[in-house]
């Protein structure tokens, strides 16, 4: 199935999502991870945004509750973070090989709803025991 670009404007930041029934592919760009960095609060304001665009689509919102979409771009960003620190102090090839697989693999965000996305339950478990975002922050 083809996969249909859009591109947010929110804040100052462009972020582009591939849509496909059941799925929101999210590129980990530099953009998106200023955004969680200086307004993570925008990300209520893009789930919003991204359910708006997939009803229009495909007819239906995604079956993703707001807390799990947030925790699932909030860790693949902490990760990426991480290992991006970390590869600099990294003391064997072998170890440097692996970060840059899991990089690989943090480079796209697929967020889909569970038959899409078998990592779901883990999100929608982390949502419910820890929030990265407080809306209630100012």
């Amino acid at each position: 199935m083809e996969l249909l670009k859009r591109t947010y404007q929110v804040q100052q930041y462009a972020i582009d999502v591939f849509f496909t029934p059941g799925t929101w592919n999210i590129p980990n760009t530099a953009d998106l991870a200023a955004l969680m960095e200086n307004d993570p609060q925008s990300f209520y304001a893009l789930y919003e945004l991204l359910q708006s665009e997939h009803q229009h689509l495909f007819g239906r919102k995604m079956n993703i509750e707001r807390e799990s979409f947030v925790v699932e771009l909030w860790a693949h960003l902490f990760v990426e973070k991480f290992l991006r620190i970390g590869r600099k102090y990294a003391r064997f090839d072998s170890f440097e090989k692996l970060i840059d697989q899991v990089l690989k693999r943090t480079a796209m965000i697929d967020c889909g709803e569970e038959d899409n996305d078998h990592n779901r339950k883990l999100w929608d478990l982390l949502a419910k025991v820890f929030n990265p975002v407080k809306e209630d922050m100012h």
